[in-house]
């Protein structure tokens, strides 16, 4: 495209943009910019049709000058900010939100977004605060997005947190299993294994393969009491799963329930030389061996 074709007023940087990405740009969004070069809703469209087409640098130019033009149009700063996100760019994402949310202090997503952005930076305090912006700003109509921010709380050992966000997702969606496997996992932490155990049970009535639902669930039996429940659950996972050492020791502690000591001590024996196996696992091996030793 010949960029003598365009109106005097059309900055050289938007002239060059146009006619590298034209392929990106709708047809009637590029007649409004030849007549509105300035207007900062249309560039803003702009760099959201170059984001969306993976043309990144050319969106953030794009956002950057639309900043310059109008520094109190909201929109670009938000942009920018999940631009750097998408790119791995955490710094200056964190830093692009922190800019957003001085001017729209009320948005809840935005704070959701800056918690996850703390949490890969394993600011955990920071992440907690934006969670609780979010929590309180946060009108949630998407059951996806609720469940995050349950599972959010979750890793930050909020239970009782992660609690409430799980349950009020569900009102959205009862059948969503993400949310009521996760909210199975925070009453299991919370050692309310009759709840844990209901909906772990119904995770793997529809979905059997649910990653990791059996393994709680033999957990959620075993910790509840009810060894003989968890025993095939565990036999079955070590067969599937034999390089896995958490099923081992499950097993073997299991087996100790069930006061079948021969077998626990075959199976506990082995987690200290896991190669796999984590210090707190090797640790409460070798406590079950010596209950089982001076029994």
């Amino acid at each position: 495209m010949n960029k003598y074709l365009f109106p005097s007023l059309l900055n050289h940087w938007l002239i060059k943009i146009i006619e590298s990405c034209r392929e990106a740009i709708p047809p009637d969004l590029l007649t409004c910019l030849l007549a509105e070069p300035h207007n900062p809703k249309l560039l803003n469209e702009l760099g959201n049709y170059l984001q969306l087409a993976g043309h990144f640098e050319d969106a953030e130019v794009v956002y950057m000058h639309v900043i310059k033009f109008d520094p109190e149009y909201l929109h670009p700063y938000r942009n920018l900010a999940i631009l750097y996100h998408q790119q791995d760019r955490t710094a200056e994402a964190i830093e692009g939100y922190q800019r957003y949310l001085a001017l729209a202090p009320e948005d809840g997503e935005a704070f959701f977004n800056l918690g996850l952005l703390y949490m890969e930076q394993v600011e955990h305090a920071a992440a907690m605060a934006g969670f609780e912006a979010a929590t309180r700003y946060l009108v949630l109509k998407d059951i996806e997005t609720a469940t995050q921010l349950g599972v959010a709380w979750f890793f930050l050992e909020d239970l009782e947190m992660a609690e409430l966000v799980l349950t009020d997702a569900l009102t959205l969606d009862p059948a969503y299993l993400p949310a009521r496997y996760h909210l199975a996992l925070v009453n299991l932490y919370q050692r309310e294994y009759t709840q844990a155990i209901e909906l772990l049970e119904g995770v793997l009535e529809e979905e059997p393969l649910y990653p990791q639902a059996a393994s709680n669930l033999g957990v959620a039996y075993l910790s509840g009491g009810m060894p003989q429940k968890a025993l095939p659950i565990f036999e079955r996972l070590v067969k599937q799963e034999p390089e896995n050492p958490s099923h081992t020791l499950n097993l073997g502690l299991t087996y100790q329930d069930l006061h079948q000591a021969e077998a626990a001590r075959a199976c506990l024996e082995t987690v200290p030389a896991h190669k796999m196996a984590s210090f707190s696992q090797i640790e409460q091996a070798l406590q079950a061996l010596s209950e089982l030793h001076s029994a």
